[in-house]
């Protein structure tokens, strides 16, 4: 692990990625506290992991993800102190450098809650000691896991890891890649040990597609594995980095997904123009030669195919948007764009009638209606 890292301040690169994990966990502490506390939730235990914790702030001050975490805590607190009852909330922080996690006992102590009901375990060991260690805490039934695996490179977390950490239940991942290093060595014998990828990797593959190419490599590692994956890319000069975010939930997905679109409006997938649309930015399109698909139009013309297919009923849709890359909300507006435009029909399940206008249902929750072409 490059612990060189902690010494300089967070790029802008780094800051984006750190307010993914903050909006993710914030939209992720209610899913299980709230229900907790009135009682309709069965995940009883809930946590979270951060396996490389680093000393949690930067030279500058920059808060990292731990200090992150116990903000959104905080704060969550303050906003539910109606419901009065206690949130209870068990987080692990480790880093292989003993110094890093001493600053960060310090760091956490200055600016933890008065109330002392949340518990705090730290460990200074290699990754996969320190993951072992924890798994047992991380499989009972009631337990809801968020773990954030922020390491400096690629080669700890791999799809063996990743299909370890789902196999726990109710678990989101939000792991980072140095995916341009990974490019630039694919052929390295290390690298192939844990990562068996086409070793021409920089010859077949765009450099700022090449996370979006990765995190695809990690759905075939898990096909026939119920997982949802999502990738955010992030450019550094000419080297790319990114975010992949993993769950067996559906809804884990939705939520990731909806932070995503709401820090790039036009892909919901990176910090750039990843796939050279004239409108990105705002900046509109001069020629109507170079107005080429965008995203969205991609994923419409996917849509109809997939309808046309199998009529799908809502939850088979949903579970096809998301793994598209669209939340419910994105979903909705083609949807609606599509049903205006007669490519797709919706017809309530149950008798074959036409369904309410703007209907759809995306959720995995019950089966309500049916697209057909």
């Amino acid at each position: 692990m490059n612990t060189a890292f902690h010494d300089h301040a967070f790029s802008d690169s780094t800051k984006i990625k750190l307010e993914i994990f903050q909006r993710h966990v914030r939209e992720w502490l209610p899913v299980f506290l709230t229900r907790r506390r009135v009682g309709r939730n069965p995940h009883v235990r809930v946590n979270i992991f951060d396996f490389f914790s680093g000393p949690g702030r930067d030279p500058q001050g920059n808060p990292g993800s731990p200090l992150i975490v116990q903000e959104e805590i905080k704060s969550f607190c303050r906003a539910q102190a109606a419901l009065k009852a206690d949130v209870s909330v068990r987080m692990f922080f480790n880093d292989i450098d003993p110094v890093h996690v001493s600053k960060l006992r310090a760091t956490l102590q200055e600016s933890r809650c008065p109330k002392d009901c949340c518990r705090y375990e730290f460990s200074s060991l290699p990754f996969e000691r320190a993951l072992e260690g924890q798994l047992p805490s991380m499989k009972p039934r009631d337990a809801a896991n968020l773990v954030i695996l922020d390491q400096c490179g690629v080669t700890e977390v791999t799809p063996d890891t990743v299909k370890t950490l789902v196999d726990c239940g109710a678990t989101d991942i939000m792991f980072f890649l140095s995916t341009s290093f990974l490019r630039r060595f694919a052929a390295e014998p290390e690298m192939q040990s844990k990562f068996d990828i086409d070793p021409n990797l920089a010859k077949i593959e765009e450099n700022d597609t090449i996370h979006r190419y990765i995190c695809q490599y990690f759905r075939e590692k898990l096909r026939g594995i119920p997982i949802g994956l999502a990738p955010f890319s992030l450019k550094k000069g000419p080297n790319i980095y990114g975010v992949i975010f993993a769950s067996a939930n559906l809804s884990g997905l939705e939520r990731f997904l909806k932070v995503c679109w709401r820090l790039d409006k036009h892909a919901g997938e990176a910090n750039y123009n990843i796939d050279n649309d004239a409108s990105w930015g705002g900046q509109g399109v001069l020629f109507a030669e170079s107005d080429k698909p965008t995203k969205t139009d991609r994923f419409e013309q996917d849509l109809i195919a997939f309808v046309g297919a199998c009529s799908p009923d809502n939850r088979a849709l949903y579970r096809f948007c998301l793994e598209h890359g669209f939340p419910s909300a994105k979903a909705n507006d083609s949807l609606r764009s599509l049903a205006k435009k007669g490519k797709v029909q919706v017809l309530n399940a149950q008798d074959g009638a036409p369904a309410r206008k703007n209907s759809y249902y995306l959720t995995d929750d019950t089966r309500k209606v049916i697209f057909k072409p």
